[in-house]
C-alpha cells in the first residue's frame, strides 16, 4: 500500500486569514492494491451508513455495463478494504447504462435514468437497490444523462438540465422548481452535499466549460451562486465531487477535464472549497509526480466512506484509456 503526503498548499497571505478551517486542513491519499471493479468511466455511485454502491458504466472495450459493486468500509473477518460485486438477484433490474446519476436514500442505492449507448437512448427509468434486490421506483420528469444526484438521508435532490428535482419516498417531484439564482443548464457538474445542503460545481454548456459553483439551500429550496475570491480550479467538466463529515462545508473537488486546442486534458489536482466564505484553496496541485496520488482523470467515482475518509474510484484520461484503480482520501481538519 504506497501513501502519499500532502499539506494544504496556501499563498503566504493565507497565514492572516481569519479562515481557520482552510488553513489547517490536511489529507492523505493511499492507494488500495487490487480493489477496484474493472475499468470504467461514467459509473454511477453514491455512499450511505453501510458504505459505497457503484452501478455500471463504460469499459475500455467501449462495453456498456450492469453490474453492481459494495465497498463496505468496516470489513469483516479479516477481509481487505476493497470494491465487492454484488451479485444480481432475480427479478427485474436496471439495464446497462453510463452517465446516470446516484444516490443513497433511507438505506437503498437509488440509480436516475443515464445514456443507453446501445439504442442511443437518454433514460428516464429510476431503480433502488435494497442490498438485497432491485426494483424499480418510478421515473423522472423528464429523461437525463449526465446529470447529479444528492443523497440527503430521506431524499435526493438532482439536477439535470437545468432543472431541479426531489426524490423521496419513490416518488420523483419536480414542482415547485426552487427560487433564487439556479445553475444554468448543464451537463458533467460535480456535486455534493454541503451540510444539509447540495453543491453543483462546474460542466459544459453548448460545448462551454464551467468554473462556477452555487449551493441549494434544501430546507428553503432556493439557489444562490457561491461568490468566490481569490485562486479556483477553474472551468472543467466531468470532475467528481465529494464532503467529509469532519469538515461538512469543505467540499472537495477533485480532477475532471478541459479542454486544450482540440484535445481534452485530464486533471489530478485536489481543492477544497469553503462555500460560506467563498474561498477555494488548492491541496494538491496535480504537477508533482507522486506515485500514490491518483493519475489524471475525469468521470470518476467520489463519494464519503466514514467521518474522515473519501473514496476515488475508476475513471477515464479522455481518449485513451479508463481506470481500474481505486484511492483513499483522509481528512484531518488539524484543529
Amino acid at each position: 500500500m504506497r501513501v502519499a503526503r500532502y499539506p494544504l498548499l496556501l499563498a503566504a497571505a493565507a497565514a492572516l486569514s481569519n479562515n481557520a478551517k482552510l488553513s489547517s486542513l490536511r489529507c492523505q491519499w493511499t492507494e488500495l492494491r487490487n480493489a477496484a471493479p474493472s475499468g470504467r468511466a461514467g459509473a454511477a455511485c453514491a455512499s450511505g451508513p453501510s458504505g459505497a454502491w457503484l452501478f455500471g458504466g463504460l469499459d475500455d472495450g467501449r462495453a456498456v455495463l450492469d453490474d453492481l459493486w459494495h465497498f463496505d468500509p468496516a470489513p469483516r473477518g479479516g477481509m481487505g478494504l476493497r470494491w465487492r460485486a454484488v451479485d444480481a438477484a432475480g427479478g427485474e433490474r436496471p439495464g446497462p447504462r453510463l452517465c446516470a446519476a446516484a444516490a443513497v436514500v433511507g438505506g437503498d442505492f437509488v440509480v436516475f435514468g443515464g445514456w443507453d449507448m446501445a439504442a442511443k437512448k437518454t433514460l428516464d427509468d429510476c431503480w433502488a437497490h435494497d442490498g438485497a434486490a432491485w426494483r424499480r421506483v418510478g421515473s423522472l420528469p423528464a429523461p437525463c444523462k449526465n446529470h447529479v444526484a444528492v443523497g440527503l438521508g430521506d431524499k435526493a435532490v438532482v439536477v439535470a438540465d437545468g432543472a431541479t428535482y426531489v426524490y423521496a419516498d419513490g416518488v420523483v417531484e419536480s414542482f415547485p422548481q426552487p427560487t433564487g439564482r439556479a445553475p444554468s443548464a448543464r451537463t458533467m457538474a460535480a456535486a455534493a452535499r454541503v451540510g444539509d445542503d447540495v453543491l453543483v460545481f462546474g460542466g459544459v454548456s453548448d460545448g462551454v466549460e464551467l468554473g462556477d459553483a452555487y449551493v441549494l439551500d434544501v430546507a428553503r429550496m432556493d439557489w444562490r451562486e457561491v461568490r468566490t475570491t481569490g485562486a479556483s480550479p477553474g472551468p472543467r467538466a466531468g470532475a467528481s465531487a465529494a464532503t467529509a463529515a469532519v469538515a461538512p462545508s469543505l467540499p472537495f473537488v477533485y480532477g475532471g477535464a478541459r479542454k486544450v486546442g482540440k484535445a481534452l486534458e485530464p486533471l489530478r489536482d485536489l481543492w477544497a472549497l469553503d462555500v460560506d466564505a467563498g474561498e477555494w484553496r488548492l491541496l494538491v496541485d496535480g504537477t508533482a509526480e507522486e506515485d500514490a496520488a491518483p493519475q489524471a482523470r475525469n468521470a470518476a467515482c467520489f463519494a464519503p466512506l466514514d467521518e474522515s475518509t473519501l473514496l476515488l474510484t475508476n475513471g477515464w484520461q479522455p481518449l485513451v484509456r479508463t481506470f481500474g484503480d481505486a484511492f483513499r482520501l483522509e481528512v484531518d481538519r488539524g484543529d
